[in-house]
């Protein structure tokens, strides 16, 4: 595997865990229900987190296959 699809595996597995701890702290209902200040602004420091990580692989992608990518806006059949 090249380096560039290493760093997209990277990416989205720590895309993955980003989207697993989103999920434990939406699940917390007690900490909803307390209003706990810091719980919802955990929960958007982790979307801003998966945000930043899913651009860092979409990245990783284009560069690792920018050959692919750029012939397919010549051809409307490849789109």
């Amino acid at each position: 595997m090249s380096n560039q699809m290493n760093q997209v595996v990277q990416e989205y597995a720590l895309l993955a865990d980003l989207y697993a701890q989103m999920m434990e702290k939406v699940k917390d209902s007690t900490a909803w229900d307390a209003k706990e200040p810091g719980h919802v602004q955990k929960v958007i420091c982790l979307i801003e987190q998966a945000g930043e990580t899913e651009q860092r692989a979409i990245d990783a992608i284009k560069q690792a296959f920018p050959e692919t990518i750029g012939n397919r806006f010549e051809d409307i059949g490849l789109r």
